[in-house]
Order: structure tokens, then sequence, then C-alpha cells
């Protein structure tokens, strides 16, 4: 499967909900989804607001991607509203106490942002890892495992996302392996 940025992804990305109930994800994951409606003008009903630093299922982060997805741009493909929802989370994610105290160090260096993605999936997401095992100028492959969360959609738009923040021009191309597993090769120019 490829993906290049900023287009879309394949046509054959995961569109059910990974079959899992025994994964967490922050809170405050839950809370950049909500935002996303309410800031695309779509909340059709009050959201509670979640506890960001406690775990909530990832079952329930899927069905809420899902749902909003859905309310929020229902003229696109679920996995195209998956990625488009995904492109926002890293932005938020920098404006967060955990995010900005990560990100410090990289401030807009896209290399030094992928080399501290890993930490940032390990303080958000359980089970899920995140292995940088090539990165230098202008490429790098990174390896997303037990990534519950669409990992060919969602996380991909994580990606662009932060990729665009840095203000970094480049592709992604996704090797899927499984539901919860895949490889991003990125290529960008330095």
């Amino acid at each position: 499967m490829r993906s290049h940025y900023p287009e879309s992804p394949s046509p054959r990305p995961s569109l059910r909900p990974p079959a899992i109930s025994r994964g967490t994800i922050k809170g405050m994951f839950l809370n950049f989804v909500i935002d996303f409606e309410s800031d695309h003008g779509a909340a059709r009903v009050q959201r509670k607001r979640c506890i960001p630093f406690k775990s909530y299922p990832v079952a329930e982060y899927n069905a809420l991607v899902d749902e909003v997805a859905q309310t929020v741009l229902p003229h696109l493909t679920v996995a195209e509203a998956r990625r488009l929802i995904g492109s926002e989370i890293y932005p938020r994610f920098t404006e967060t106490m955990v995010g900005t105290a990560l990100l410090a160090v990289a401030g807009h260096d896209w290399n030094r942002v992928i080399t501290i993605g890993p930490k940032a999936y390990e303080v958000s997401l359980s089970p899920g890892s995140v292995e940088v095992t090539i990165n230098r100028p202008g490429n790098a492959l990174v390896q997303l495992r037990e990534v519950w969360t669409y990992v060919d959609t969602l996380h991909l738009g994580i990606w662009q996302g932060a990729m665009k923040r840095c203000g970094a021009e480049g592709t992604i191309e996704v090797d899927l392996i499984s539901r919860c597993d895949a490889d991003f090769l990125i290529q960008w120019r330095t």
C-alpha cells in the first residue's frame, strides 16, 4: 500500500475497527477528536471531556473516531476522514504539557521529531510501540507495532500532520503488515 503526502491513502485501508479490548489510550487523544468535531461545527451532542492522562479503552476511541468521521466528513470515505482527523492530532498534541515537554528539543526539526516519535507513543498508547530503524536526512523508516487505532489511516494522518507542522514536504509510503502493524517509509526534501 502506498500513500503519498499530502494525497489520500490507498483505497485498501482497514475499514473495520480493529478487534481488541485490552488496549488503552490517554484521554487527551479522545479530547482531540472531540475538539476536531467541535472545531468543524458538527458537534450534534455535548460530549463529556475525558481526563487527559487517564487511560481509556482503545475500542471507545476507535468508535469515537468513526462517529466523528461520519458526522464531520460524510462526503469522504471513512478512511480519508480518519486520515484528516489524524492530521490534526499532532498539532493539538504539541500544545499539551506532555507534548511541549517531549517536543521542546525537536522544535520544528522534522528529523528530530521522527526520533522523538517513539517516546510519544510510549506515553500515549498501550499496547503499541514505534521504532525508527532508519533516520537520516531525507529518509526514515518507522515501524509501528500493535497500534490498534487505525495504523494505516489515522496514524498516517498523524505523521502527515507532523510533517506539515515541521514545514517538511515529502511522501509517506505505508506497508500495512496487519491490522495493527505497519511500516512507514518517509521521504522528504532536506
